[in-house]
């Protein structure tokens, strides 16, 4: 692993509950965010990483000030994984205000907020940020109106940041899984939805992959979903 020290958003479940398993098991010391400080100690307690904060990715505040700790803390991270995210259900008209408002500010100012920590946390150095969006944010992936423009903004993201950092040391990877479940779910076992350490193995091929070659998009399908 040519990583030392990474930093994984929503580290406290899911997809970045895993990254932060995998990355620690290889030796990498593995920094999570996430909104619950409940959750991201017990990644720590549980040896699964080596440091937590409570960090809401959708406030500046937090975010600056969860990356000047990392930073005081570890001087350069080169890995930034981000999984920070929500899903919410409902058409546009049953969904209230506020919650829209909370949805696109996690997704979509989230993913800016990180993406902004990334290029200071790795500032001139060779470094990776590798952030998990949906196959929603690709056409032929259905979802509800809120969920398909908060990720197709996060997908902009991604082709801009490319964009602007061609020709640096920062790689960029977008991972984009459509249906995801808990491994003894119904819907896994019925290959309507992949795991979420499916989507973690995804990340971390992106982060351990040749340097000779940048894994720009990654898009996951589960066996009985997607364009198959």
């Amino acid at each position: 692993m040519r990583h030392s020290n990474a930093l994984v958003t929503g580290g406290g479940s899911g997809a970045g509950r895993e990254v932060a398993k995998r990355l620690t098991a290889q030796g990498v010391h593995v920094t999570v965010w996430g909104r619950s400080a409940d959750r991201v100690r017990a990644v720590v307690d549980g040896g699964e990483a080596a440091a937590w904060r409570a960090v809401d990715v959708a406030d500046p505040e937090s975010v600056a000030a969860g990356t000047g700790a990392l930073r005081a803390d570890r001087g350069h991270v080169s890995l930034i994984v981000h999984c920070a995210g929500i899903w919410t259900p409902g058409t546009l008209s049953e969904v209230d205000v506020a919650v829209i408002r909370q949805h696109i500010d996690a997704i979509v100012l989230g993913s800016v907020l990180v993406a902004r920590s990334a290029g200071e946390l790795i500032g001139s150095e060779p470094g990776q940020f590798v952030h998990v969006a949906a196959a929603s944010a690709k056409p032929g992936f259905p979802d509800t109106a809120l969920n398909t423009l908060a990720k197709r903004a996060q997908d902009g993201l991604h082709e801009g940041l490319t964009r602007e950092l061609r020709g640096t040391d920062l790689r960029i990877t977008a991972v984009y899984p459509d249906s995801v479940g808990e491994e003894s779910s119904a819907s896994v076992a019925a290959g309507n939805a992949m795991t979420y350490g499916d989507v973690a193995d995804a990340v971390l091929y992106a982060a351990t992959c040749s340097p000779t070659v940048v894994p720009s998009e990654i898009v996951l399908t589960a066996r009985n979903t997607g364009r198959w």
